[in-house]
């Protein structure tokens, strides 16, 4: 099981930390969020190269976002996440949970590159891996005409920039 179970990440009124399963099954969600959780929770609780935190907005449930793919032969590490309520959307919810994130990786991993694939027009999370950092790095192999690939790397102690 990969669920984070440590101590949490806050930024102000956001934080990642660990997940309660019963309240996060329970958590107001879209339909899309319903599907999100449902696959990547249960992909969580069996496999070892995913590492899953929940998103809190003050005392309240409100995303995921996860380390997917983890490979640490390579330091490189898959990202997901999603907000599940639209109206959280847009406020820098996501953008402080990505950069809790980040936090956590160089704190507590060996982690050395962190990929986001998106789509073109997801204007949204293109948005938060830029505010984060991310710079472009390419397309996908699954979906080169309208895929994107964003990376991230780690500022370690010691290495060459």
């Amino acid at each position: 099981m990969t669920l984070h179970s440590g101590t949490a990440y806050s930024d102000g009124n956001v934080r990642i930390g660990s997940p309660d399963i019963a309240i996060l099954r329970r958590a107001p969600k879209t339909s899309d969020a319903v599907e999100a959780v449902d696959r990547w929770l249960a992909e969580a609780l069996v496999r070892d190269d995913i590492y899953y935190f929940s998103i809190y907005y003050g005392q309240r449930l409100v995303g995921q976002i996860f380390l997917h793919d983890m490979d640490l032969a390579t330091g490189e590490s898959l990202v997901g996440y999603h907000l599940f309520e639209p109206n959280l959307r847009g406020r820098g919810v996501g953008t402080k949970a990505l950069r809790l994130l980040q936090q956590f990786v160089v704190e507590a991993t060996t982690l050395e590159r962190l990929v986001i694939i998106t789509s073109r027009d997801n204007i949204a999370s293109r948005a938060i891996a830029g505010n984060c950092g991310f710079t472009f790095a390419g397309a996908p192999r699954e979906d080169s005409v309208n895929g994107i690939v964003l990376e991230w790397r780690a500022p370690r102690a010691g290495a060459d920039s």
